[in-house]
């Protein structure tokens, strides 16, 4: 196992195994960074594309089996500001290839910004066989799709997809993740979303197509220009979600109804109505009188203070209580405050990219 750097500063004709003699590109080093442990660190910079050809220096490039990218600002492992590899001017490719095998351990992205630059036809990462989940913190902006992934195994956590044709397409599991300003789907083709985001897409924001055992816990669809959740297949569960100020309904729930659960839902001023048909399975919709965000315009989801708004949403979740254990409330929504004010979860946390940019 080694570790090997990539800097603005350095050379592709240096042997990357440190920060002084750095690659300047990642095809470069992931042509070299191929045992599996092999860690390569990317210092905060924008690294324009000179060529789509794999692996190649100052090209496309596809992390080997075992390895790990890993964005840093000072010092590898700090997590400092997200490094951006840009298309420039390159058109029809795609940035970022990650391709896992069973029982074997899989590559991984980590803190790293991958831009289309408004390129026609440029994927940012694509994920074609199953078993890839370590795609983490990272970023996807100005791409045709953002991550396309295989809806059976690909699943990402804390990553952003702005300003993307598609955001997210083909995800088995999404956790803490945004979607947002993407002119179709926020997430097409999602299985399982917790504690997500979809908001001021061009199409609906979460969007689930003949899949069974679909999950959407504690999820937002806001302002979408169609449904806020649009599930074709309609066995799973949806609980403690807000959909708020999509364009038709804010939920689209298949129409024979035969399986989904739909437990404490909250959603407020979509144009066409709360509820695209009736659930045979719901308990405790929340329909609200006020908006319930601080500032949704800015992107800021947390819950306010205002009566049949955010007050109504607070401690209102499912479940109330576990059989057997204690009782915990969550708030409804993907922001949690602690009971007394004393902090709490909150997903997505602010990142670089996220609604700070």
């Amino acid at each position: 196992m080694a570790d090997y750097y990539v800097t603005t500063s350095g050379s592709d004709s240096n042997n990357g195994l440190s920060e002084g003699a750095a690659f300047a590109s990642l095809g470069k080093a992931c042509a070299t960074a191929t045992a599996s442990g092999d860690r390569i660190y990317v210092k905060s910079g924008t690294y324009t594309l000179t060529s789509t050809t794999n692996n190649a220096n100052g090209g496309r490039f596809t992390i080997p089996l075992g390895v790990r990218v890993e964005g840093y600002g000072t010092t590898p492992g700090d997590e400092g500001t997200t490094p951006v590899i840009s298309a420039g001017s390159l058109t029809s490719f795609t940035i970022c290839t990650m391709t896992a095998s069973f029982n074997v351990r899989p590559p991984m992205l980590r803190n790293i910004e991958l831009n289309g630059n408004g390129q026609s036809s440029v994927v940012g990462l694509i994920a074609p066989g199953n078993f890839t989940f370590g795609v983490s913190k990272s970023i996807f902006r100005n791409c045709t799709t953002g991550i396309s992934g295989a809806k059976e195994q690909t699943c990402v956590f804390d990553c952003t997809a702005v300003s993307c044709g598609v955001g997210f397409s083909n995800i088995y599991q999404a956790i803490g993740s945004i979607a947002r300003s993407c002119t179709s789907y926020g997430f097409s083709g999602i299985k399982n979303a917790a504690f997500c985001v979809a908001s001021g897409n061009g199409n609906s924001g979460f969007y689930s197509l003949n899949t069974i055992g679909s999950s959407f816990l504690n999820c937002v669809a806001h302002g979408n220009t169609n449904y806020g959740f649009e599930v074709s297949y309609d066995i799973g569960i949806m609980a403690n979600c807000l959909a708020t100020s999509n364009s038709l309904y804010g939920y689209s729930i298949g129409a024979n109804n035969a399986g989904m659960s739909m437990l404490k839902n909250g959603n407020w001023n979509n144009t066409s109505g709360g509820y695209r048909f009736t659930t045979a399975y719901e308990f405790g919709r929340i329909d609200l009188s006020a908006d319930p965000y601080t500032n949704a315009t800015a992107g800021d989801f947390t819950l306010n203070n205002t009566a049949g708004g955010g007050v109504l949403l607070r401690s209102a979740g499912f479940p109330g209580s576990i059989t057997g254990g204690s009782t915990g409330y969550l708030d409804v929504g993907v922001y949690q405050v602690a009971a007394g004010g004393g902090g709490g979860l909150i997903l997505p946390r602010p990142m670089n990219g996220g609604y700070s940019a």
